[in-house]
């Protein structure tokens, strides 16, 4: 699957401003699983891509969340639904990547060791069903990106 190209913008302080310039409405934004709020919505609405990127619709955001910790989210802005990006990372697991395409509705989202350092990491496939991702087929091991 090709990989989105993620030109991320980190912004030390959350600025809605910065949402709106990209097009973004800020006001109806809201997390479809209030599980995932420990996040500010003016975090994902500032790291995101300007055209949709994933399923003709979603826009996709980036945000770090610490050393080696990244979230990925998706935002329809119609709705305002901002959905995480699944996260079945497995004991001495973290999530790595996130692989998307402006045309499918099929994301690759790929495991690796925690802290950054590894040889072997884990991928596995997802489609986005009304507004959750379910895994299908197996995971597969690969070499950890670089």
């Amino acid at each position: 699957m090709k990989a989105f190209g993620l030109s991320v913008i980190m912004l030390a302080a959350c600025n809605p401003a910065v949402a709106e310039a990209k097009g973004v409405p800020v006001g109806h934004a809201h997390f479809v699983d209030p599980k995932n709020n420990s996040f500010s919505s003016d975090a994902v609405l500032q790291n995101i891509l300007k055209h949709s990127s994933f399923d003709h619709i979603y826009r996709v955001s980036y945000v770090a969340c610490g050393t080696f910790c990244f979230s990925y989210w998706f935002y329809d802005p119609k709705s305002g639904a901002i959905i995480a990006s699944p996260d079945d990372s497995g004991p001495n697991e973290q999530l790595w990547d996130v692989k998307a395409r402006a045309d499918s509705d099929v994301i690759a989202v790929t495991y690796g060791p925690q802290g950054g350092y590894g040889d072997r990491c884990r991928v596995r496939s997802y489609k986005l069903v009304g507004q959750t991702f379910r895994a299908f087929g197996a995971s597969r091991m690969i070499a950890c990106p670089e």
